[in-house]
């Protein structure tokens, strides 16, 4: 289940870390900013069963978290992109309720000092 998938990828944080002391804080305040909108839709999308709608935000924002290195989060969108992709939804609402542990666990991640051991629950 989600606890045999790291938290977050650490070479691609460490990655974003080295490029510029206030890149990494920047991008993850963007990132759950749009996270947390996506969030509100995709919840939307579920409840109404509009499968498209929940395939197509459930893409965009696994790109973005696996480009930030959350990987829990990404492969917690994979299973809710290919639900709606097949058709299924009926464990929609687990899946977001899931997503949204995700999303906290990882803001909760990205707050720890950096010599903190990231990806361990």
């Amino acid at each position: 289940m989600d606890c045999q998938v790291p938290l977050l990828d650490v070479a691609i944080v460490s990655e974003l870390e080295q490029l510029d002391a206030g890149i990494l804080t920047h991008l993850t305040s963007m990132y759950f900013a749009e996270a947390a909108e996506q969030l509100a839709v995709l919840d939307g999308a579920v409840k109404s069963g509009e499968m498209l709608i929940v395939s197509q935000v459930a893409h965009k924002l696994k790109g973005s978290s696996s480009t930030l290195g959350a990987t829990r989060v990404a492969q917690i969108l994979d299973e809710l992109e290919t639900a709606a992709t097949e058709g299924d939804l009926s464990d929609g609402a687990a899946l977001i309720a899931r997503l949204r542990r995700g999303l906290d666990d990882t803001r909760t991640a990205f707050c720890e000092p950096a010599s903190a051991a990231r990806g361990v629950d």
